[in-house]
């Protein structure tokens, strides 16, 4: 996205089709909470289907989205979401710590995101910790 503050229009889902991003706040700590609209083959007017926050909006190669936020220097979020139908679903969400010398330990997020992917930490870990995001475009 260009500025946190313009809606925009981006495939998120990796699905050939444009979901409408709509900035509604944006905290101190530069994430902002977006209203993400869908439209479908079914029904091709956009319609709400749930709130993200984060200072990026990217999605992976298998068609999640990724939202990743911060609290601080430290720590970076990443929740995995999928359209349901009509809504977002959570996934699964994990935590970056990063040490002064750049490195980082993942772990599966416990405290914040609890997403119903049915998979353990350690699976969760596994699967999401070393997955590859790509920058959400719009569909030309």
């Amino acid at each position: 996205m260009t500025s946190p503050a313009e809606p925009a229009l981006l495939d998120l889902a990796g699905d050939g089709r444009d979901q409408l991003v709509v900035p509604l706040s944006l905290a101190i700590v530069g994430n902002t909470t977006y209203a993400i609209y869908r439209a479908t083959d079914a029904a091709p007017d956009f319609a709400y289907t749930g709130t993200v926050v984060g200072f990026g909006l990217d999605r992976t190669a298998d068609g999640l989205i990724a939202t990743t936020a911060k609290s601080g220097p430290a720590d970076r979020y990443t929740d995995f979401w999928q359209f349901d139908d009509a809504r977002l679903r959570l996934v699964a969400g994990i935590v970056r710590t990063y040490a002064a010398d750049g490195s980082s330990v993942c772990r599966a997020d416990t405290e914040g995101a609890h997403g119903d992917s049915g998979l353990s930490d350690q699976d969760v870990e596994r699967r999401f910790c070393d997955v590859t995001v790509v920058a959400a475009q719009p569909v030309r």
